[in-house]
């Protein structure tokens, strides 16, 4: 006993000798801020991919749960802190095409793309009188929260179609499902990248649940079609054709030092793709780091970022070997 107690002493001692030298090791690391969404979605899945993938080069990456795109937007423009942000594609289209708000006319100047990332796949999701989306006539529909961009893409679906449905319920997420199991709506409408990890956890086949197709020609005019393939949630056994809006990592127009930060991350998920979509999220599978977004401009900070000397230029992340530190200490502080 009296053995382990100085050992221990021992290593308290060196730890607050060398305590000064660790504090000044992490305020050399950079902070970046990214808003992403529900902490069940896939945008935040995808913020703590680019997390993981972006600290071993010294950047310290907070990620922060939202409403939903049309938060996010807001928060990147206006709220301290928030400097990289996920955006789908529609947002950004209907902030640029709404010239006569002068508050969305700054926020389209201020804001840039980074990087195009994943598809976000509409799931309309109904119970069994529901069978395709002209059905939704005179029916209750969730279409999330109002900050969401599923709201926004939700209330465009019906501009488009002309359908009018009886009531747009402004929730989303696990209030959306107990409303359409309690029978208080009739659907939901889920705007996300498949698979969902809580449509796969959260609804079973005893809801008696299923995917809707959405085929309008309308709306296929506007979006781009996309499938959800058989399997991808336990509970659907078929294809589903559907349409899809593409989600962009944004950034506000830094001239500042995280403008040489924030080219470095996109430069980092560019050269990384191939781990990324072996680790990652699914839907890193389809993201192409050569696409740009049309009708905005991109941001000049990642165009002419450069790597460094110390950068690992074309040598991707792997799997992390036992770290030895870590079973000294298991074998010190063991009972």
């Amino acid at each position: 006993m009296r053995r382990y107690s100085i050992r221990v002493l021992w290593l308290v001692g060196v730890l607050l000798l060398f305590s000064n030298t660790w504090v000044g090791a992490e305020v050399n690391d950079l902070l970046l801020g990214m808003i992403t969404g529900d902490v069940n979605s896939t945008a935040y899945r995808f913020g703590e991919d680019i997390r993981t993938l972006v600290h071993p080069y010294g950047i310290d990456l907070v990620l922060y749960h939202s409403h939903g795109d049309i938060e996010n937007i807001d928060a990147v423009y206006q709220r301290p802190g928030n400097h990289l942000g996920l955006v789908a594609s529609d947002v950004l289209a209907f902030v640029r095409k709404v010239e006569a708000n002068p508050q969305l006319t700054l926020i389209a100047n201020k804001i840039k793309w980074v990087l195009p990332l994943y598809d976000q796949d509409v799931h309309l999701v109904g119970n069994v009188q529901i069978h395709a989306f002209n059905d939704l006539a005179g029916r209750r529909v969730a279409i999330g929260d109002a900050q969401s961009g599923a709201n926004l893409t939700s209330r465009l679906l019906f501009e488009l179609t002309g359908i009018k449905p009886l009531e747009l319920v402004a929730v989303g997420g696990g209030q959306a499902l107990a409303a359409l199991r309690d029978g208080r709506i009739d659907a939901m409408i889920v705007v996300d990248g498949s698979p969902v990890d809580w449509l796969s956890l959260w609804v079973s086949a005893v809801d008696r649940l299923h995917l809707i197709p959405i085929t309008e020609a309308p709306v296929r005019t506007f979006y781009p079609v996309s499938r959800i393939p058989a399997g991808t949630y336990p509970w659907q056994a078929t294809d589903v054709e559907t349409v899809s809006v593409k989600t962009v990592l944004v950034a506000y127009d830094f001239r500042n030092q995280y403008c040489n930060s924030i080219g470095k991350v996109a430069w980092l998920i560019r050269e990384n793709l191939k781990w990324l979509r072996q680790h990652g999220h699914p839907k890193w599978k389809t993201v192409n780091g050569n696409e740009s977004v049309k009708g905005w401009e991109p941001y000049e900070c990642v165009l002419d970022y450069m790597p460094g000397p110390h950068d690992e230029h074309n040598v991707p992340l792997s799997d992390s070997p036992s770290n030895p530190v870590v079973d000294a200490i298991r074998a010190v502080f063991q009972p």
